[in-house]
Parts: structure tokens; sequence; C-alpha cells
């Protein structure tokens, strides 16, 4: 079974009605985008594990996606994020996952740079197979950025703050929590004509 079929639909509705809602504002003619980022974090994923905590040593997160800008100043995005990070064993990588819909006003300042804000909602959904754990629920978010458009091609750079809403549990019952995480990104855009 994969992991995508193992996201609780309780989860899966409130953004799909948050997607639905963004599709069908009232734009005759939305601007549709592919976008791909990398980002890395600005503090390395931290976890509370009982009564101590541990820090990872490396992360990085690449995210692909879809988007489509609606009134020349509201974009919408529907992506996949696909992060990594190194934990235990320096050798030994731990991955996550996570669904997306994000929401950006777009803030002109020249004809082709925007400064971007917005806020974001995802879940997370990831097993670590040797400790047992399950790594899932749902991330919420706020982000910042700019982007430098040249044709049909954005440049962007921003920063994200997300936010866990749920503690995990290893096998033997102790709590699990994901604390904060911020990352810095880089990434392009291709807008269709």
């Amino acid at each position: 079974m994969s992991m995508i079929s193992k996201v609780p639909l309780k989860f899966c509705v409130p953004l799909l009605a948050l997607a639905s809602c963004a599709v069908h504002a009232d734009e005759t003619n939305p601007q549709q985008f592919l976008f791909g980022n990398y980002g890395t974090y600005l503090k390395k994923p931290t976890f509370n594990y009982g009564p101590g905590e541990f820090k990872t040593h490396a992360a990085n997160q690449y995210t692909v996606g879809v988007g489509a800008i609606l009134k020349q100043h509201h974009r919408v995005k529907f992506g996949y994020t696909f992060g990594e990070f190194k934990a235990g064993e320096p050798s030994q990588y731990d991955h996550t996952n996570m669904l997306f819909t994000q929401y950006d006003y777009l803030f002109p300042i020249e004809s082709n740079i925007n400064l971007t804000a917005g806020a974001m909602a995802g879940y997370q959904f990831s097993a670590h197979k040797v400790d047992k754990v399950m790594i899932n629920g749902p991330v919420i978010g706020a982000q910042i950025g700019a982007e430098y458009r040249y044709e049909q091609l954005g440049f962007e750079v921003g920063y994200h703050y997300n936010i866990h809403l749920k503690d995990h549990k290893y096998e033997d019952g102790v709590k699990l929590t994901q604390k904060d995480d911020q990352t810095v990104t880089m990434g392009i855009n291709y807008y269709f004509k």
C-alpha cells in the first residue's frame, strides 16, 4: 500500500476544499505554471523525544508542483515536497513527504518583480522502518518571498515557517514531537502562454 493511500480522509477534505475555492475564483484567464524548488533548513529539524531532544545532521527539501495566478495578484500552488535529513549514523537518511496547497498574494514592485506573502496547509507522511515510528500529520505555515520574471520564466527565493500540528509515538509509546521549522528556498517557475 502506498504512503499516499494512508493519508486520512479527514485531513484531505479541508485541503481539497481550500484548493477548490481558489481554483473557482472569478478569473476568466488564469496564468498557469509549473514550479520546482530546492530548500534548506535554517536550523536542522529537531524532535522532542520523551524528556530530551535530538537534532538532525543535515536536511534538504525538494518541491515540485503546479499553480495558477488569478486576477494578477492571487497565486495558488499545489505541490509535493520530498524532504531528507540525516539522523543517527552519518550515512543514515530519513525521509518525509508532504502534499500541500499554498496561497500567495503578489505585490508588484516593478513590471517583472513581485514580492510574495501567504500561507500554506499540507499533510506530512513518513515511516521510519527501523525505529517503527510514523511521522504523519497536518502542517500549516506562512511564507514570504520575491520573484523575478523573465519572459516565461520566474526565478524565486523565499522564507518559510512551518508548524507541525501532531505528536508522534515510537513503538514503546514515548512521545515524539517535531518542532517548528524554518526553510529558505530557491526555485524556478515556468509560465504557460
